[in-house]
């Protein structure tokens, strides 16, 4: 297991608790958000909010065009 891995499973994570800290039940938020907050590409944003979404961490409940999804934190 390389650097890489290890400190893509720590952005994950610090999404993950910065999405659940936004103290509201869903979240429109779009990849350049992440990437603003977290000093990162948007490639790179799109690839963390795409794995927790395929590790069911979050779901999308409503898909806008423009401006981001709109994401519900399924676990706690």
């Amino acid at each position: 297991m390389g650097i890489v891995v290890i400190d893509m499973h720590i952005r994950d994570e610090r999404v993950l608790k910065w999405i659940e800290g936004q103290h509201t039940p869903s979240l429109k938020i779009s990849a350049v958000e992440v990437a603003t907050h977290f000093k990162c590409h948007q490639n790179t944003a799109q690839a963390i909010l795409r794995r927790l979404r395929q590790a069911d961490y979050i779901e999308i409940e409503e898909r806008n065009f423009r401006g981001g999804h709109t994401y519900r934190v399924k676990r706690a």
